[in-house]
């Protein structure tokens, strides 16, 4: 920023938000990469290409705003995987209760999702609106057995509940109640997977069902990338090929299909949700044993893994755009009006933690120069984050030049702009805002951003912004 403190703009700028999303099309023609329609949470309606103009989809689901919700990401598999057209209602935050929506809670007085209405009928409760999605679209894709001892056999496997068993080690160590209460846990933990991991065996897999995937893999998938992704963040663990090799190959498998890929969450958010969830009900985060730390680290970028820049090698992100960095370009670009109040807002510093000296200096600066410490922000935030958008479409060379030639004799970018970046980056979440490769990059870029200063484009020390 300029010394003048009532100077809010630059001569030299980013490209506008208009100018980004031109550019954006022409990389997507030039990309030459596959038409794809991969699942996307910010969607409100999804057609597979199998609706007429102006005709309505006959499903509507009711899931949660933040796509954290396992029962719903299990909707949202089995509607993809049988490809039926649907729209989707956000009725609530799952961290807040005042949130949910007044006419959903006439529907579902205890306001759990999710919910389903196919043609005009309301249908609640996870495993009643699975079966409604089965029953009421024969035509598409099977995904339970026709034979009931194959059902019964499903329901067994996940009667099992290996993932609990795995959430209760983390929660064993969290209530502090000793080392032989983590062992009683983690024993019972490797009990149930091994057997998991025998049934896997026996029934050929990769699935539970052999080759076909089924909704008994829908359903205990999205309980399965929870606990592992903490139990990987807290604990260090990983599944063992070795001794889960069948439990392994099972997760290989889901992780291969393109429609899952595109839902999961990843490490990072799965980690950062239950923080917030326990957050939310004045519960500490769950403990991080010694031993995992390095590797907690890397998920949260803390060891410098989230850069995809390497200054000193004079490594950049190249000018062509890969799929995850076009992805997360769009998404940006479309979102950027909701993206800039929600970063703007949360690095504006509340009054309350103001010194006296910098309420009455913001006061004046309001009366002899108009000044709008909103608008600071909210000003700061789109030039960072367009720079950012800049950069995924033609790499961070090509965005860095764009800086350093904005900067003719004094420094435009403050810390304003660097903590934008930084806070923006920690609250990345998959899939709510895109799919994990899109997130990398986005990620990544805003990393490259935050870190600048080591260049001289910043004026000030850097700032973090952290959960």
């Amino acid at each position: 920023m300029a010394s003048d403190p009532c100077h809010l703009t630059g001569e030299n700028e980013p490209p506008t938000w208009e100018e980004l999303e031109a550019l954006l099309r022409t990389e997507q023609k030039a990309s030459q990469l596959p038409a794809t329609d991969p699942p996307n949470h910010m969607a409100e309606v999804r057609t597979f290409g199998q609706l007429k103009e102006g005709e309505e989809p006959r499903t509507t689901i009711y899931v949660d705003k933040s796509a954290w919700c396992p029962f719903s990401e299990t909707l949202w598999l089995q509607l993809e995987e049988k490809r039926i057209p649907f729209r989707i209602k956000k009725v609530l935050n799952l961290l807040s209760w005042d949130s949910i929506d007044k006419d959903y809670l006439k529907k579902v007085p205890d306001g759990t999702v999710p919910a389903v209405e196919i043609d005009g009928k309301f249908v609640h409760g996870d495993q009643a609106v699975f079966n409604a999605i089965e029953t009421s679209f024969p035509d598409h894709l099977k995904l339970y057995p026709e034979d009931a001892l194959e059902l019964e056999a499903g329901e067994k496997f996940l009667a099992l509940n290996v993932a609990s068993a795995g959430f209760n080690i983390l929660y064993a160590s969290a209530k502090g109640e000793g080392e032989e209460e983590v062992e009683r846990a983690t024993q019972a933990f490797f009990a149930k997977l091994d057997e998991a991991n025998s049934l896997l065996k026996e029934r050929g897999g990769p699935f539970f069902y052999g080759e076909k995937i089924s909704l008994v893999d829908l359903r205990w998938v999205p309980f399965m990338e929870r606990m592992l992704a903490n139990m990987a963040y807290r604990r260090g663990f990983h599944l063992d090929p070795a001794r889960h090799p069948r439990v392994h190959a099972w997760m290989e498998a889901m992780d291969a299909r393109p429609i899952y890929s595109h839902i999961k969450g990843d490490v990072y958010s799965l980690v950062r949700q239950m923080d917030m969830s326990r957050s939310s009900r004045d519960q500490p985060p769950l403990p991080i044993a010694p031993d995992a730390l390095s590797n907690a680290n890397a998920v949260d970028g803390k060891d410098g893994s989230w850069s995809l820049v390497d200054h000193a090698s004079g490594l950049h992100t190249p000018p062509q755009p890969c799929a995850g960095r076009l992805e997360a370009a769009n998404n940006l670009i479309g979102n950027h009006t909701a993206v800039v109040k929600f970063t703007s807002s949360g690095i504006a510093v509340k009054k309350e933690k103001m010194s006296i000296t910098h309420k009455w200096r913001d006061a004046l600066l309001q009366v002899f120069c108009a000044y709008d410490p909103t608008l600071k922000n909210q000003r700061a935030t789109d030039v960072a984050l367009r720079y950012v958008a800049f950069a995924l479409l033609r790499g961070t060379h090509e965005a860095e030049d764009a800086i350093m030639r904005s900067q003719p004799g004094h420094v435009k970018l403050s810390e304003a702009h660097q903590a934008a970046a930084s806070f923006f980056m920690w609250r990345v979440s998959v899939p709510r805002d895109m799919g994990p490769a899109a997130a990398r990059q986005l990620r990544g870029h805003l990393f490259w951003f935050t870190e600048l200063d080591t260049k001289g484009v910043f004026g000030n020390f850097r700032v973090r912004c952290t959960y």
